[in-house]
This record gives C-alpha cells, structure tokens and sequence, in this order.
C-alpha cells in the first residue's frame, strides 16, 4: 500500500512539475511563432502538453469534488472545519506525501493555484495573441479551452451543496 501512495504521490508531482515547464515554454514557442510566422510548433511538444493540461485539471477536478461528510466524525477523526480546507486537504492527499493535514492543505493549495494561473495564463495569451494574428499556435488555443472546461467541473465541485 506505501509503493502504491509513492507511485500516486510521485506522478502526480511529475505531472505538476512537467505541466508548469512545458507550459511556459509553450508560452514563449507560441510568442515567437507569432512574431516569426516560419517557425512551426513541435507537435510531439504541444500533445505532451495539451496531456498534461487535462491530467492536472483531472486530478484538480477529482479532489474538489470530495464532499464534505453528512454525519458527525468518529471520536479522535480530525474533519477540516471549512469545505475549502477539505478539497485542499484532499487534493494534497493525491500531490504530497504529507501526514499532517495543514502540509495536505498547503501542497493542495500549490497543486490548485499552479492549475488555476497557468490556466488563466493560457486563455490570456490565447486572447492576445488572437488580436496580433489570426494564426495562434493550436497548442495555445487547446490549453485554453482545456482549461476552461476544466475551470466548469471545477466550480460546479466546488459550489456543490454539502448537506
């Protein structure tokens, strides 16, 4: 059961890291492109991207439709007092090897935010660029709307009732 938590805990990690890198130097591909209308998108590049955005958003998704418990906790069980804390505890539960709740909440809080910036960074970018030309790198424009989609799931997890 640990080799199966390091495993989780270890891609999930690779899968925040490699998301944050390939999406700046998505970003800096697709102003040079723009700016140099030659160059073409390295396609392996866009798709290992384009995995990663709905990978990160996928496990964002996923913690943040953990729902608050209906009934009382057992005696000694430790329940977050806020719903934010719950899907940020449990969203580090998948990122982190943390044993203490405010080390989940706090790796789950940089998981969200990282997905949350990056994403907004896209559909930005993607509106920029969108007035300089009509030819927007696609890797730019499928971050975006990946993102957005993604953004759905997550604020309908989030503002779900909990009782």
């Amino acid at each position: 059961m640990k080799e199966r938590k390091a495993i989780i805990v270890f891609l999930a990690g690779a899968f925040l890291v490699g998301y944050v890198i390939f999406s700046i130097t998505l970003f800096k591909e697709a102003f040079q492109i723009v700016a140099n209308p030659d160059l073409t998108p390295n396609l392996v590049f866009m798709n290992i991207t384009s995995a990663l955005t709905g990978l990160v958003g996928g496990i964002v998704a996923t913690a943040f439709g953990v729902q608050v418990p209906k009934s009382a906790p057992p005696k000694g069980v430790n329940i977050p007092i806020s719903r934010r804390q719950l899907k940020m505890q449990s969203l580090g539960t998948y990122s982190s090897p943390a044993k203490e709740d405010k080390q989940k909440e706090l790796f789950g809080s940089i998981y969200a935010w990282a997905y949350i910036l990056i994403g907004l960074a896209s559909v930005v970018i993607w509106a920029f660029l969108s007035t300089k030309t009509e030819n927007v790198p696609q890797n730019v424009a499928n971050m975006g709307t990946t993102f957005l989609g993604m953004a759905i799931a997550i604020v309908g997890a989030w503002l779900r009732p909990t009782g």
